[in-house]
């Protein structure tokens, strides 16, 4: 080979070596793409799962978890680098995350209505969380009137609030009302009665049991007067007291007393005799 030929082959290599140095020189380096780690865990343990379970993940990447719960519980919230109440979130791996999905115990509420057809109640009932207060209203239907609470409830008020702590059954007991008012005493005994001065002026008090065994009315209430007469059989003064839901058996107490009053001051009681009416409303 001639001298010329190879100087021309050595400048072209020089010239080759050179290009690739430009280029690899000046090409772009390439940054790996950091990840990130999900740390997934569930209280109290064995109540529930979440999928997926977690791991690395690269940054930017959205991850969808779904909470489901084991049988007897119910999903609460998620805790953690993450918050709400809703089993399934979508969360963005922008750094290390760990979360928490809590569950509860669920109870079941069962709502009877007694007799059948005669009311209803709100809600109806179902499945509920452990610790969950539920406020129960029932509503009478046409010619019915609501009367009382019974098995896992009490109470003759139409609206009451119970505490799910296990599972319950409640029966919401309807009535027929009633347009025709009873005789004025029907119904009502006197069980017992006795009479006591009060004070310097001994201002008698009666105070008695009276029981209502007839007629139940929307509004349960009696008048009950006592009044007194002096030795001589002169009127002296009367008295009432209220007594209000009293049902069919029930016993109440009542006290008929005479705070105030004008002309005679009080004296020594010889007789006096107790009378009653229904008051409706």
């Amino acid at each position: 080979m001639s001298k010329k030929k190879l100087a021309v082959i050595i400048v072209a290599c020089i010239v080759i070596v050179g290009v690739i140095v430009v280029v690899v020189t000046t090409a772009p380096r390439l940054t790996p793409t950091p990840t990130y780690t999900l740390s997934v865990s569930v209280s109290p343990s064995g109540a529930g799962s979440v999928s997926p379970l977690g791991g690395e993940y690269e940054s930017g990447e959205q991850v969808t978890l779904t909470a489901s719960p084991a049988t007897g519980y119910l999903f609460n919230h998620w805790s953690g680098d993450v918050s709400g109440t809703i089993s399934t979130i979508t969360i963005t791996m922008d750094s290390n995350k760990s979360l928490t999905a809590h569950f509860v115990e669920k109870f079941t509420l069962s709502i009877t209505v007694s007799p059948s057809g005669a009311g209803s109640v709100s809600p109806v009932g179902g499945e509920c969380e452990s610790g969950e207060q539920v406020t129960l209203t029932a509503s009478p239907a046409s010619g019915y009137t609501f009367d009382h609470w019974s098995s896992d409830a009490s109470g003759t008020s139409s609206s009451i609030t119970i505490i799910m702590d296990r599972h319950k059954g409640v029966i919401a007991h309807f009535r027929e009302a009633s347009t025709t008012p009873p005789p004025a005493s029907a119904g009502l005994v006197i069980l017992s009665h006795s009479i006591r001065t009060r004070g310097t002026d001994n201002c008698p008090v009666v105070s008695g049991q009276a029981e209502w065994i007839g007629y139940i009315g929307t509004k349960n209430g009696f008048e009950i007067t006592a009044t007194f007469y002096d030795s001589d059989g002169s009127f002296m003064f009367s008295s009432s007291e209220y007594i209000y839901d009293l049902r069919a058996g029930e016993i109440s107490n009542f006290e008929c007393s005479v705070s105030s009053f004008t002309g005679t001051r009080c004296k020594d009681v010889a007789t006096y005799e107790i009378t009653w009416r229904k008051v409706f409303g």
